[in-house]
């Protein structure tokens, strides 16, 4: 329950910094996205927990949660397999993460898709009398491990597999750049080659920690799909007969399911990109209520000309009322006038000059100034 409210709450904060240009160009990576993705999922996936326990009666209800929960736990194995495969292409191979996106989605529905949707169109799907979930039904027990095995547990460890090989491919990947010194020299080599060469190493260098943090997505659900299908095994063994700690592999699993949502939660809220879009929006909240302040507190240009108005008709009914001495306070209230009139318009210059002045200012806090240098290392993080 913590877990899927965490997950709510993430995704509420990520709609509400992507509607803020400051905030929404630090969320602009196709990591953090599947990782939303994925985090979509798992929010489904604790609904569907949720709905279990209170619903695990045979019929047609039992068998969508039973698919439903099992094509979430895929589906997101094969996302967090999408993030590792997007960072070894985007870095090794220079494919363009954004344009894989959409190809990590479909095939991620595909690979659920086609599992589940086969074992619920077979019908194996439903109320495991055994343990009392919606799973994957008894009716056959010697059907049901094939069916297990063949459309669950074979992808999740071969993806798990697959995550933590792309992973050894990008340390080892990384450890050149690490070690190596003698990028400085070819960056400032007048070859362009060198230069690009150069170039590449220095952002590498630069977001290694970004590039290292974005790889422990898929080790922790390496993890998480490893465990769950161990205690996959574990109640197939259950079927065929007696199984010593019985109490205790069923009370490991129902953890490691119900801490799904948890767990990839913490990792969302801990992104590297997460962080600074709240750290951008932060900046730009109070740049935009110091901007306020500042134009609330002067005074609008329309009350000096009103003022000016004012000071024409009382010199103006002065002159028509008095008639003797008229050509000494005439020039005595022209000449007043005069420089309340360049006072005045003197202060709307000052005013004008300082209201462009905290426009600028509040740009510039709004949209930190970025030099050519940091164009390469922009370009990755939105592929990666």
């Amino acid at each position: 329950m913590a877990g899927l409210a965490v997950s709510v709450g993430i995704l509420i904060t990520c709609g509400y910094l992507a509607f803020f240009h400051s905030s929404r160009k630090h969320l602009d990576r196709v990591s953090f996205r599947l990782l939303v993705y994925a985090l979509v999922s798992h929010v489904i996936f604790g609904i569907m927990l949720l709905i279990e326990c209170f619903y695990a009666f045979p019929g047609w209800h039992c068998s969508l949660l039973a698919f439903l929960i099992n094509f979430n736990v895929l589906f997101s194995a094969s996302i967090f397999f999408c993030v590792a495969l997007n960072l070894m292409l985007v870095l090794v191979f220079n494919v363009s993460g954004r344009m894989m996106e959409k190809y990590y989605i479909i095939g991620s529905l595909v690979l659920g898709g086609a599992c589940l949707g086969s074992a619920y169109a077979a019908g194996r799907l439903g109320l495991d009398t055994k343990n009392y979930i919606c799973g994957y039904n008894n009716s056959n027990a010697a059907k049901m491990p094939r069916w297990v095995i063949g459309t669950q547990i074979f992808w999740m460890l071969l993806l798990s597999a697959g995550e933590l090989g792309v992973f050894l491919v990008i340390v080892a990947y990384l450890l050149p750049f690490t070690f190596d010194s003698n990028w400085t020299v070819a960056r400032h080599s007048p070859d362009s080659e060198s230069q690009t060469r150069g170039s590449t190493r220095l952002t590498i260098v630069t977001l290694r920690g970004i590039i290292l943090r974005i790889g422990l997505y898929p080790l922790v659900s390496c993890f998480m799909s490893v465990t769950s299908s161990v205690f996959s095994v574990y109640q197939l063994r259950e079927q065929a007969g007696p199984v010593p700690n019985v109490a205790s592999i069923r009370l490991f699993g129902i953890m490691i399911y119900t801490a799904r949502p948890l767990v990839y939660s913490m990792m969302a809220a801990t992104d590297p990109s997460f962080l600074r879009a709240i750290r951008a929006r932060r900046t730009a909240s109070a740049s935009e209520s110091s901007s306020a302040s500042q134009r609330a507190t002067q005074v609008p240009p329309s009350v000096c000309f009103t003022t000016i108005v004012d000071l024409t008709v009382e010199s103006t009914q002065g002159t028509e009322s008095d008639h003797l001495g008229h050509g000494s306070r005439t020039q005595a209230e022209t000449s007043s006038f005069n420089r309340t009139e360049s006072t005045v318009g003197m202060s709307i210059k000052t005013q004008n000059a300082e209201l462009i002045k905290t426009d600028i200012e509040g740009v510039g806090v709004a949209e930190p100034v970025t030099g050519p240098s940091s164009a390469p290392e922009w370009e990755i993080v939105r592929h990666i």
